[in-house]
């Protein structure tokens, strides 16, 4: 429990990192995904080469669970005020309905994502 309410907890870990996702929802009711990377080099001539990679290897998480070209994927963040809004996936300049989340620490990335229920 939390102050908001009850929260679900999902954490994956291995000898190498520990990930954790929260949920306001149950989780078996959501179509998430989730892809952990190990970062083998660092990006050069970018200004933070562990945002740059993290987007990369979210894009081609989501071509695949999409059926997407990476190439028509892109993530970016506006500005909310002063602070950064949430990364928003746009596909051929038309924002998706799908939740992002990014990160990175070290040499691991990761990323999750909420999809739309899929259509039958």
């Amino acid at each position: 429990m939390t102050p908001g309410g009850k929260c679900w907890i999902q954490i994956e870990y291995s000898h190498t990192y520990l990930h954790c996702l929260a949920f306001t929802e149950a989780p078996d009711t959501l179509n998430f995904s989730r892809h952990v990377h190990y970062l083998y080099s660092s990006l050069q001539d970018v200004p933070s080469p562990e945002a740059e990679a993290v987007r990369l290897a979210a894009r081609l998480h989501l071509a695949g669970l999409l059926c997407e070209n990476f190439e028509d994927l892109e993530i970016s963040r506006q500005q909310r005020g002063s602070s950064p809004a949430p990364p928003r996936v746009f596909c051929r300049g038309q924002r998706l309905d799908v939740d992002i989340s990014l990160s990175h620490d070290g040499f691991f990335l990761a990323c999750s994502c909420l999809l739309p229920p899929p259509s039958f």
